[in-house]
């Protein structure tokens, strides 16, 4: 299994998580409720989470800087549902 993961293969399964992803949160907008506004935040967090790590290559960055950055994803999840819905 991990042979398959290598390399490219795992690059192109994160793309196809990360569209997955997106095609998720689209199905579920326009946002009528504050419960799929949080679903649809929530992916958009995880997405974000993804890119940090494996796109922009920040999983063997210092641990102060990854924290940072991970740590800043659900920040703005957060501002912008108390901005929704607060």
């Amino acid at each position: 299994m991990s042979a398959l993961l290598s390399g490219g293969h795992r690059l192109t399964l994160l793309w196809a998580i990360l569209l997955l992803l997106t095609l998720s949160a689209a199905l579920l907008s326009p946002p009528q409720r504050p419960v799929i506004a949080a679903a649809i935040l929530t992916l958009s967090m995880l997405k974000a989470a993804l890119v940090v790590d494996h796109f922009m290559q920040l999983r063997q960055a210092p641990g102060w800087l990854r924290l940072l950055l991970q740590a800043y994803c659900p920040s703005i999840a957060l501002a912008a549902w108390l901005l929704l819905y607060a």
